[in-house]
């Protein structure tokens, strides 16, 4: 499972940060300017909020799975 999801993760990541990077380059100033405003966004929050929020808030917003986390059975 975990190596489906870093497959995934891969997959999405690398075509977006060559398409991000192109944009930033590009002579068309509102896609070079939509372009550095999204990297810079993200250059802006530190990684230990977005990991806060990925082991703390994010679980609680989600819903749960098939399985019970307290019991271990299935719903």
């Amino acid at each position: 499972m975990i190596s489906l999801v870093w497959a995934a993760c891969f997959a999405v990541s690398v075509p977006l940060a060559i398409l991000l990077a192109l944009a930033r380059r590009s002579n068309m100033r509102t896609l070079r300017l939509l372009a550095v405003g999204y990297i810079e966004f993200k250059r802006a929050i530190p990684m230990v909020a977005i990991l806060c929020f990925a082991t703390l808030i994010l679980p609680m917003a989600l819903p749960a799975g098939p399985v019970d986390r307290q019991d271990g059975t299935w719903n």
